[in-house]
């Protein structure tokens, strides 16, 4: 899930990015990059929801509903934008987004963040207790298939019938 986390910082910084460049664009630009604010926006939710259900956050209501209003005031406003309203596309999309999104980061995705985290470290901590004292898990469960040290060795049926390095008793 960490790999998620960081696809969650990449969706952050093409957003920041279009919301700086929507302040600062020619009014010929702000309907493509608004669009383009929004799609990134839904992209970045959507990521965000399969994380929080893959992850069972307990959260995950509250969370989605601080989506849902945000996706909701973008897109009532876009109709206007798209007739010319450029002013509210650079003041809602340009600044009000990046502000919103600073706090919705510091307080909502750091809270997922950390719970992602934690079930994360419990999960290397119960798999540790679990193989406490003994070898390698991946040679204990047979993964290295063909090394003769490995206690679950089964060699091919076709070669000798005892394991190479295993001592004959009678002898």
């Amino acid at each position: 899930m960490r790999t998620d986390l960081k696809k969650l910082d990449d969706h952050y910084s093409r957003i920041f990015c279009c919301s700086a460049q929507l302040l600062h664009c020619s009014d010929a630009s702000v309907p493509a990059l608004y669009r383009s604010l929004l799609t990134e926006l839904e992209r970045l939710f959507a990521h965000e929801q399969a994380l929080m259900e893959r992850a069972g956050f307990p959260a995950i209501q509250c969370h989605l509903e601080q989506h849902a209003r945000a996706l909701r005031a973008l897109h009532r406003l876009h109709p206007s934008v798209m007739q010319g309203d450029y002013a509210k596309a650079r003041v809602t999309g340009g600044q009000l987004l990046a502000d919103w999104l600073s706090l919705h980061i510091e307080t909502q995705d750091t809270v997922l963040s950390m719970w992602i985290t934690e079930r994360e470290a419990s999960t290397v901590e119960q798999l540790t207790e679990r193989h406490k004292g003994q070898r390698n898990p991946a040679i204990q469960y047979g993964r290295l298939v063909g090394d003769t040290r490995n206690p679950l060795y089964m060699p091919h049926p076709s070669s000798a019938s005892r394991r190479p390095d295993s001592v004959d008793p009678a002898a």
